[in-house]
């Protein structure tokens, strides 16, 4: 006997639809999953959806709970990408209005979908990531120049080692009770416009570049 489901198969390209749309945006917002559920319960007739995947915000559940029914259809994949398991996405259809192979071949592309906005989440969160790496990876690059020029420069005034002059320039810092990258930033001024002159930098206790004896 030859099963007559209720609703044309347009409805579920209709839903791919949807969920493409929902895909596309930018920046998911905390309910995408919810909109998830929510459509795919909806198109699917009287079915449970249930989505989890953590980096798109809180679960997506919609349709009735568990009554004691047994589905017609169960439809329950990992949302992965590229070996990446994101979470779980699960359908149980109670009262199927499309084929049953018609709908398993809907639900693995609805989860395609939603793998796919899952590494694009992914993707732009290391990407955020490695610009904020890249900063303090520059910003470390420039204070160890700045450091290791004024560790120069007050070692040829004062005729010491550079380990010496290190020193000094850590506890020149700790005296005014300021970051060592500021004095050193000052040392380099001084040197530049004073063209070598002994000079004292406005703020600290003691000349800055005093030469020894």
């Amino acid at each position: 006997m030859t099963t007559i489901y209720q609703r044309s198969e347009f409805h579920l390209t209709r839903l791919l639809v949807e969920i493409s749309s929902l895909v596309s945006r930018k920046q998911p917002d905390p309910d995408t999953l919810q909109r998830f559920a929510h459509l795919i319960a909806g198109h699917l007739g009287s079915s449970r959806t249930e989505i989890r995947v953590p980096i798109l915000g809180a679960r997506g559940i919609a349709g009735p709970a568990e009554d004691g029914r047994s589905p017609f259809v169960v439809f329950s994949r990992r949302v992965a990408v590229r070996g990446v398991d994101y979470g779980e996405f699960s359908v149980y259809i109670f009262s199927p209005e499309y084929s049953p192979s018609s709908t398993i071949l809907t639900l693995e592309t609805a989860a395609q979908l939603i793998g796919s906005l899952a590494e694009r989440v992914r993707l732009l969160e290391r990407r955020e990531e490695l610009a904020a790496e890249l900063e303090e990876t520059r910003e470390t690059v420039v204070r160890s120049k700045l450091l290791s020029r004024a560790v120069g420069i007050v070692a040829a005034i004062k005729k010491i080692a550079p380990a010496e002059a290190e020193r000094w320039l850590a506890e020149e810092a700790a005296r005014a009770q300021r970051p060592v990258e500021e004095l050193a930033d000052r040392v380099i001024i001084t040197r530049s416009t004073t063209a070598g002159r002994a000079s004292r930098v406005p703020g600290l206790p003691l000349p800055l570049l005093r030469k020894t004896a």
